[in-house]
């Protein structure tokens, strides 16, 4: 119980974290481990040591969850994000 209260704080504060500053770096939220197995599973053919933006990294873990990312789609928003977020867990 006590891992899923601080996924779930860590969502909250990474969602509100990416509305704030969306194109900051990703490392202010994530490790490098973490944001390289998101760049991995979306973008496998991109080998940059560059980590991407806060927002990217954010619309990557909402796609886990269903998240389509169209145009005119808005922002994902917690339930979206914690739909999968629980299953990077293990690989983190």
């Amino acid at each position: 119980m006590a891992t899923y209260n601080i996924v779930a704080w860590r969502l909250m504060w990474l969602t509100y974290q990416a509305r704030l500053n969306p194109d900051a770096s990703c490392q202010v939220v994530f490790s490098p481990a973490e944001w390289k197995l998101l760049r991995r599973k979306f973008q496998a053919k991109n080998r940059s040591k560059k980590p991407p933006s806060l927002h990217q990294a954010l619309i990557w873990i909402a796609r886990l969850g269903g998240f389509l990312a169209r145009t005119g789609d808005g922002e994902p928003g917690l339930k979206t994000l914690a739909a999968r977020a629980f299953d990077l867990l293990p690989f983190a």
